[in-house]
């Protein structure tokens, strides 16, 4: 899914996508695929500014599970950030 982008400036990344990225200093990317009873996460923490990637991961869960994983994912990038894995900077 893209979400409608609107103002200025914006950023175009390696794939193409055109991002708003007035006042941002992250993004999380991502995908998600269904197969079966089951679904895979991939998500991806970029700096919004020149799209260097500070940490990425893949989740595969039951179906029922797409919240837990979706805790998971901010949980991670939180342990993370904490333990010096990467660093958020203004």
């Amino acid at each position: 899914m893209i979400a409608r982008l609107t103002g200025t400036p914006v950023a175009r990344t390696a794939d193409g996508l055109v991002l708003d990225v007035n006042g941002v200093g992250y993004l999380l990317r991502g995908s998600v695929r269904r197969g079966g009873g089951r679904v895979r996460v991939t998500a991806a923490l970029v700096r919004a500014d020149g799209q260097t990637q500070l940490w990425a991961d893949s989740y595969e869960r039951p179906l029922t599970d797409v919240l837990r994983i979706q805790r998971e994912i901010a949980e991670k990038i939180g342990s993370d950030s904490e333990n010096g894995t990467f660093e958020f900077t203004p």
